[in-house]
């Protein structure tokens, strides 16, 4: 349970680093230069110094490049797009709909049995995602003028969700054929959806020579979230996934918005409203009951 904590941990200040990045650079852009660093740094030690070859046939190279777009290119643009307007809190706390999407893609693409406490446990998280959701200053929040605009981010948002939550069942049964290793999935993935990603930025980015406005601190920040968001965490969901079904995981990413918050309010000086404890409180008798079938 340490490990999947640490991993929220990790999962919670990439959005504090990422909004933070966003002040240096377009979003398009961090992703392209993010996610091709990232998949060459991986791909650079499975070949080199583990000596592994890709030996990757026509229907494995289409396989991978489907899961570089549901898994990097889709969710990483649209979340980061999203990311300028709305808070990191409120952003890792539409994440937390990723339980309810991956239960429902569990059940009918690996056929995962849901129980009766599964679904208890999962209505109670979902109970609690909504508390937040209540738009008391949403305008003021997200300083736009238009509510059409405020929506449109969390609509962004959920189409991340959505393709996150079925990236991780398809990993997971890409996992379990045990053709490639999990490093190997990961950095094939991220360079294809970062190169994706490039092609995209020049299109519908200015570049003057760069979309970078600060090249240290983009530099920087882009180094720390390469090694908290794409070596640690997601190396280390790989490894979780080989003790734990996809969707406790997602259920106890539940816990992400809460490590997010705190961090908001030590970088960012961004109070913690009672809606948040309120919501943390639901969600946790969720994932406990949640939790207590899943150990069976």
């Amino acid at each position: 349970m340490s490990l999947i904590l640490l991993l929220n941990i990790f999962f919670a200040s990439t959005f504090i680093i990422g909004k933070a990045v966003l002040n240096y650079s377009s979003p398009i852009f961090f992703i392209a230069v993010r996610m091709l660093l990232a998949g060459f740094l991986l791909l650079f030690y499975q070949i080199v110094i583990k000596k592994k070859k890709l030996n990757l046939n026509k229907i494995e190279f289409i396989e991978l490049l489907w899961l570089s777009i549901i898994y990097i290119y889709i969710p990483f643009i649209f979340e980061f797009w999203a990311l300028q307007y709305i808070s990191p809190a409120k952003t890792a706390l539409l994440y937390s709909l990723t339980p309810f999407f991956t239960a429902i893609f569990s059940y009918h693409i690996i056929k995962e049995r849901l129980s009766l406490k599964k679904i208890i446990g999962l209505i109670l998280g979902i109970i609690g995602f909504f508390p937040t959701f209540i738009p008391w200053n949403l305008l003021k929040e997200l300083n736009l003028s238009s509510f059409l605009l405020v929506e449109l981010p969390e609509f962004a948002l959920l189409i991340s969700v959505i393709s996150a939550a079925y990236a991780w069942i398809y990993i997971q049964s890409t996992i379990k054929k045990q053709i490639h290793s999990y490093i190997t999935i990961n950095g094939i993935s991220m360079f294809l959806g970062g190169f994706l990603a490039l092609l995209t930025s020049i299109i519908f980015e200015t570049w003057n020579p760069l979309p970078i406005y600060d090249f240290k601190n983009f530099a920087l920040l882009t180094v720390l979230m390469i090694i908290v968001g794409n070596i640690l965490s997601y190396n280390l969901y790989g490894y979780l996934l080989h003790k734990y079904t996809a969707t406790y995981l997602a259920f106890t990413g539940f816990t992400i918005p809460l490590f997010t918050a705190i961090m908001e309010w030590i970088a960012f000086k961004e109070v913690i409203h009672s809606d948040f404890i309120i919501s943390s409180i639901i969600v946790f008798v969720g994932l406990y009951i949640f939790h207590q079938d899943e150990l069976r």
